[in-house]
C-alpha cells in the first residue's frame, strides 16, 4: 500500500503518474462526462439561438445573449459534475461561481457593445474611431471588474449570502471553501473582464477565427493543465482548480489584448473594398 511518506518521497512527475494510475477509472468517466456535456451544451445553445432568431420580436443580440447564457450555464454544470467525480467540494464552488457570474454580466454586455461600436467604425474605415471605441470598452469593462474584485475581497460573506447563509454554523465548512475560492476569483476578475471585452472588440473587426483558437489554447492547455496538476496532484485540491481557471483566463486576456493592441500591424483594420 502506498503511504503518505512514500508519496512525499516521490518527485512531482512521479506523484502525477501515480495519481493517474490510481484514478484511471475516474479520469475516464470524467473525460466522458466532459466531452458529452460540452457537445450537448453546443447543441442546446445552437438550438436556442435558432429558435429565438426565427422570431421577429426578439433582437438578434438578445438571442445571442440567451443562447450564450444557456451554453455557459451548461459548461458550469459539466465542470461541477466532473469535479464531483474526484470528491472536490462543489457546493462552495457554485456559491463562488454565482458571485462571479453576476459580476461578469457587465463586461459581457460591454463586449457586445464593443462589437457594435468597433464594427461601425470598421465599416466606415475610421481607424481613430476603432481605437477609441475598443479601448474605451476595455477600460470600462476592466474598471468595473476592479470594483467587483475589491467587493469580493472586502465583503465576501454578503456576496456568498445570495446563495447560502454564511453565518449558519451548519455551513461553516462550505463557507470556508467558498471564501478561499472567492479570493482567487477576485484576482482573475480583471482578466475575465478584459478578455471578454477584447474578444468583443476583435469581433467588431470581423476577427473571430484566431481569437477562437486563442481561447481554446488558453483554457485547455495552461488552464485545464494547471487545474489538473494543482487540483489533483497537490494538496491544493479545489484551490488548485481555481488557480488553473485563473491561469486560463490570464493567458486568454494577455493574448487577446496583445492581438487588439497589434490590430493595425496585423492588418485587422484594413476593410476589403466593396465590389
Amino acid at each position: 500500500m502506498t503511504t503518505d511518506k512514500t508519496i512525499a518521497a516521490l518527485t512531482i512527475p512521479e506523484q502525477i503518474w501515480l495519481w493517474l494510475r490510481l484514478n484511471m477509472v475516474e479520469i475516464a468517466g470524467a473525460f466522458a462526462v466532459l466531452v458529452i456535456g460540452l457537445l450537448l451544451a453546443g447543441i442546446l445553445s445552437g438550438w436556442v439561438a435558432r429558435a429565438l432568431n426565427r422570431s421577429d420580436r426578439i433582437d438578434p443580440t438578445v438571442a445571442n445573449f440567451l443562447s450564450n447564457l444557456v451554453k455557459y450555464a451548461l459548461w458550469a454544470l459539466v465542470l461541477v459534475t466532473v469535479l464531483a467525480q474526484f470528491g472536490v467540494e462543489t457546493t462552495s464552488i457554485l456559491a463562488a461561481l454565482g458571485g462571479m457570474a453576476l459580476a461578469f454580466q457587465v463586461p459581457f454586455g460591454v463586449g457586445q457593445a464593443a462589437t457594435i461600436r468597433v464594427g461601425y467604425f470598421y465599416g466606415a474605415r475610421d481607424e481613430g474611431g476603432i481605437r477609441r471605441a475598443g479601448w474605451t470598452a476595455i477600460v470600462v469593462g476592466t474598471g468595473f471588474m476592479v470594483l467587483t474584485a475589491l467587493a469580493m475581497v472586502v465583503i465576501p460573506k454578503p456576496l456568498i449570502a445570495i446563495y447560502v447563509d454564511p453565518w449558519d454554523p451548519k455551513n461553516a465548512v462550505l463557507v470556508g471553501f467558498a471564501l478561499q475560492y472567492i479570493v482567487i476569483a477576485a484576482a482573475f476578475q480583471l482578466f475575465d473582464g478584459m478578455q471578454a471585452v477584447a474578444a468583443g472588440a476583435l469581433r467588431g473587426l470581423q476577427d473571430t477565427r484566431i481569437p477562437m483558437w486563442i481561447a481554446a489554447f488558453a483554457y485547455w492547455v495552461p488552464g485545464i493543465g494547471t487545474a489538473l496538476v494543482l487540483g489533483f496532484a497537490t494538496p491544493l485540491e479545489g484551490t488548485g482548480v481555481w488557480i488553473g481557471l485563473a491561469t486560463g483566463l490570464t493567458f486568454a486576456a494577455a493574448l487577446l489584448g496583445w492581438r487588439w493592441h497589434r490590430r493595425e500591424a496585423l492588418g485587422l483594420t484594413l476593410r476589403p473594398a466593396s465590389r
